[in-house]
């Protein structure tokens, strides 16, 4: 959707960065105004990455900043919020709804939750959010190799 240099910059850092790690699938992604959604999974044979996805993430993270910087395309101090939102996809009708939602975020940007000026709700939160204590409340131990990802 970010049709301009830092958006760029932002979309072909996380393909590389995806590269840099073989058993790391980037299946679903797309660049936002000011935020990014991706969906990563993980080869089924892979036993360790051999850093955690948080470091993956906080990896892109200085990286796209100070590559940012570097270019003259950082406009504000900060680039990224201090936290992002991660959620373990836990079957495959959930996979393939955030599939859709990334797919079509941009086409909803004006009820997208990080834009300040959103005119609706998307319900895709109130589905996540439902997603989400569902998962609390069970019992059922998740395939943890997809994540979906929001920073």
């Amino acid at each position: 959707m970010l049709n301009n240099p830092l958006g760029e910059l932002a979309g072909e850092l996380w393909q590389e960065q995806v590269q840099r790690f073989p058993d790391l699938v980037l299946d679903s992604w797309t660049v936002m105004p000011n935020h990014l959604h991706m969906l990563l999974s993980f080869d089924p044979n892979c036993r360790q990455l051999p850093l955690s996805v948080p470091r993956i993430i906080e990896n892109y993270r200085v990286s796209l900043t100070s590559l940012a910087r570097q270019r003259g395309l950082l406009r504000q101090s900060q680039l990224f919020q201090d936290a992002y939102h991660d959620h373990l996809v836990r079957s495959n009708a959930a996979l393939e709804r955030i599939r859709d939602y990334i797919r079509t975020n941009p086409q909803r940007w004006h009820l997208d939750r990080e834009n300040p000026k959103r005119t609706g709700e998307d319900e895709f939160y109130a589905w996540l959010q439902d997603e989400e204590a569902a998962a609390a409340a069970s019992t059922d131990s998740p395939d943890p190799r997809n994540l979906t990802f929001e920073i």
